[in-house]
Parts: structure tokens; sequence; C-alpha cells
């Protein structure tokens, strides 16, 4: 008989298994932290727990044989603890967590860019915002606007108000808007900035005379109101028209003079305005007396000024003659009569005016005097035939009166119909319009 010994050994024994935890970052005024450990034994169970401090601002633990630690008072620092488990066989098993305590949190900058202006009419504006956080990260913006003037209710940002650097629209009306940045660090704090875009309004651009158009009524087009016109049978009202732009689309105001050159007298004027500053202002000529005659047209100087709601103008002068060939020859044949120079009375040149006489014994009547500058001649009507004689007087208006004359003759056959004419030479029309002493 055989006798067999079998001894048994004992398994091996497992030590626990530890967790302390994760790592943790708080930041005061938070000085209280609850640090949750826990521990496994494979082959049995854990009998004692106990945290130790490793390393950092030495700390109270309140409960260091709890598989939870909590520790109040904390202060800044980088803190350490092991968690050591202990199972009912003796064994144990241990682990380390750390835990960064921080100081408050320093709120980060905005920055919305600087104050800037754009003029109308531009209406959007490439806004460029940033931020800086000394102890984090920006995470997000966003825009809004605080404050805006007129439509400013219809302000967009595109692609959105949370996007770093959007663009602004819809300021479409002058003045000051005032657009805010705000930006979140890591921490939550936030940070805010404004920016404030003044939208202005254009300077003013004078308005733009273009063109002159076709004197319709008169079936010829004048181009820059330039040349001699053929006016026979062709009656007043002469219709033309005037071209007006204005950029800023203000109400401009123009006015049409003409004067005959002759004297620079003012034979007509009118005022017509063109709403918007954009289109045509129509005038209609009339009231003019003298025609002239094919071999001395008679000349006429146009001057148009349009002014706008910001009194700036623009003006066009242009010179253009018009005859009458119904218009019979005068009864001297067109020659100049060489009137004396006028004399001088109390030191200085003096008015002086014309007198046309049909002497006595002739037949006809024509008596008229004239103030030199008003008219180039004296009309006539169906004189009976024979030889007149015209008498042409120049009077100063001193003290005594003093006068100078020329004599011609002309012979009718009768039934004319006509217009004396006077040439001034060019000294009596430098001096004609002195005013008297």
């Amino acid at each position: 008989m055989s006798i067999f010994t079998i001894k048994v050994l004992a398994a091996n024994k497992l030590q626990p298994i530890v967790d302390a935890g994760i790592d943790l970052t708080q930041r005061l005024p938070n000085s209280s932290v609850s640090i949750v450990g826990s521990a496994t034994d494979p082959d049995g169970t854990i009998a004692s727990y106990l945290w130790t401090q490793i390393a950092g601002p030495t700390m109270s633990l309140l409960t260091p044989t709890n598989p939870i630690l909590q520790i109040n008072g904390l202060l800044v620092g980088t803190y350490q603890f092991k968690l050591t488990a202990t199972d009912d066989d003796g064994l144990t098993g241990d682990d380390t967590m750390q835990l960064i305590v921080t100081g408050l949190n320093i709120a980060p900058v905005a920055i919305a860019g600087s104050d800037d202006s754009i003029t109308l009419p531009i209406s959007e504006y490439q806004l460029a915002g940033s931020g800086t956080d000394a102890d984090g990260t920006i995470v997000a913006y966003s825009w809004r606007t605080v404050s805006f003037v007129g439509a400013g209710g219809n302000i967009q940002f595109v692609p959105d108000n949370q996007s770093q650097n959007p663009i602004i629209k819809g300021m479409t009306t002058a003045g000051v808007y005032a657009i805010e940045l705000t930006v979140t660090d890591n921490d939550g704090d936030t940070g805010t900035d404004i920016i404030n875009i003044t939208v202005g309004t254009p300077a003013n651009v004078a308005p733009v005379i273009n063109s002159i158009g076709a004197m319709t009524s008169l079936g010829k087009y004048l181009g820059k109101m330039q040349g001699t016109l053929d006016i026979s049978d062709k009656p007043q009202p002469w219709d033309f028209t005037a071209i007006i732009t204005d950029v800023d689309a203000h109400d401009v105001s123009v006015v049409a003079t003409l004067v005959r050159t002759f004297d620079m007298s003012t034979v007509w004027t009118d005022t017509v305005n063109v709403v918007g500053g954009n289109g045509n202002a129509v005038f209609a000529i009339s009231g003019l007396t003298e025609m002239g005659q094919k071999e001395s047209p008679e000349e006429y100087e146009m001057t148009l000024v349009a002014t706008d709601a910001g009194a700036l103008t623009d003006t066009e002068v242009r010179t253009f003659s018009i005859y009458d060939k119904n218009d019979e020859t005068p009864v001297n044949g067109g020659m100049d009569l060489a009137v004396p120079e006028p004399l001088e009375a109390n030191g200085c040149w003096t008015l002086w005016e014309v007198n046309f006489v049909v002497p006595a014994g002739q037949t006809g009547s024509i008596v008229e005097n004239i103030l030199v500058g008003t008219t180039s001649g004296l009309n006539y009507t169906n004189l009976t035939p024979g030889t007149y004689g015209w008498k042409f007087a120049v009077y100063n208006s001193g003290t005594p009166a003093t006068e100078s004359s020329v004599e011609i003759n002309s012979t009718l056959s009768g039934g004319e119909t006509g217009q004396l004419i006077f040439n001034r030479t060019a000294l009596h029309s430098a001096n004609y319009d002195e005013a008297p002493c």
C-alpha cells in the first residue's frame, strides 16, 4: 500500500487597485475641494483608506481615511495627494492626483478697433475685432449696435454677429453709429469695447449745365447758342431747353438772362426749378424788340446760372445774333453819324441823349428824345414823299446844357417804314453811361 502526501499551497494574493481621481484645476475664490477616490480588491475587500499630501502648500486634510477627501482653505499653488488602500490580506495599493489652484481670473480685453468714418453713399464697414486674455484664451465674439441713427434698425452683420470680423451693413443715414464687441474667455468672463463709426454726407457737388438744346419754335438748332439766326416771320416766344444734372440730386434753380450786347441791357429773364437736380429746364424767350438786319444783325448774350441747394453754381454764357430780313433799310443808308464827342461839364462826363427832329417846314412828324443806351435808333412810319433833313443832337446833363449835333438829308419816295440808326463810336460807348456830377 502506497502512501501519498498532498500539499496545498496558498495562491498568490493580489494587491488593491487604487484610483485617486482625476487631476483638477480650481480658481479662487473657490478655496474648498472634494477629491473623489476609489479602490477595489480583485481577491478580497478594501479594509482601509489613507490620504497623504506629498506636494504643495501644507493643508489640513479633513477626511484623510475616507475615499472622498475634503479640503478647505486652499491657497494658490500646485498640490499632489496620494490615496493608499489596504485590503483584507494586508496588501496595499496607491495612486496620486494633482490639484492646481489659481488666483482670481483676469477678465479678457476686447478690441473693437479705432473709431472710423465713411461717407455716403457707402453704407457698410468691415469690422476688425480682437481680444486678449492674460490668463487664458478668447473663446467667443459677439457684436451688437449700441446706438444708431435714422434707419439704423436695418443694420446687419454679415455673415453674422458672432464672427470675429463681420461686415456691418445698413448705415444709410448720416450720423454716428456705436458698435459694441464682447469677448468671452475660457473662464466665462467677458470684456467689451465700442467702435464709433461716423457716417458723413458727401461734399456737395455743383450742378452742371450739360447742353443748351434747340430753339424749337424757330425750327433751327442753335447748338451752343452761337451764330446768326434768321427770325423773319417767326413770332415769339422762342423756346429752348437746358439739360441739367446734379449728382447730389438737390433741387436746382436755373436762371436764364438775355442781354443786348449793344448796351448790355437786360431784355428778358426767367427762372426754372429742376426738382431733384436732374432734368430739363425749358424756357421761352419773349419781349425782344431789337432784331437787326441781315447786314447788321442784333447781337445778344444768353447767361444761364444753375444753383443747387448748397448754393453751388454752374454758369454758361453764349452769344448769338438775330436779324429780320423784312426790316427796311434805314433812311441814312446805314451811314454812321459822326457825332462830336460829349462835352465835359463840371469836370466829368455826364449823361447825354439823342434828339431826332424833323426840321420845321418838312413833311412828316418825328420828334423824340431817347436816352442813349436804351435803343439804337428811332422808328418811323408812312412818311410822305420828299427830302427830309435829320438833325442828330447830343446834349450833356450839365448846367448849362450844351449841344453837339450833325445833320443829314434823306430823300424818300413816300410810304416807307423803317428806322433811323444811331451808331456810337467806341469813345461814346465807353463814356455815355458815366454818372452825373
